[in-house]
């Protein structure tokens, strides 16, 4: 009965992680932006910063 629990846990898992977009698209920005910052890890807000804050000052308008 575990076994099946935790397959059907990794499949949920890996449904929920390919609805948010890849890191640094502008929907990911756009997600991170409307999550609590208390609740990111280290390596969503070092990437936010570099994708979503200084990305659009490297990118020519």
């Amino acid at each position: 009965m575990k076994p099946i629990r935790y397959s059907v846990a990794a499949c949920l898992l890996m449904l929920l992680q390919a609805c948010c977009g890849d890191v640094g698209s502008p929907q990911w920005c756009d997600k991170q932006a409307q999550t609590d910052k208390t609740l990111w890890t280290e390596s969503e807000a070092q990437d936010y910063a570099q994708y979503c804050i200084f990305g659009d000052l490297a990118r020519p308008k």
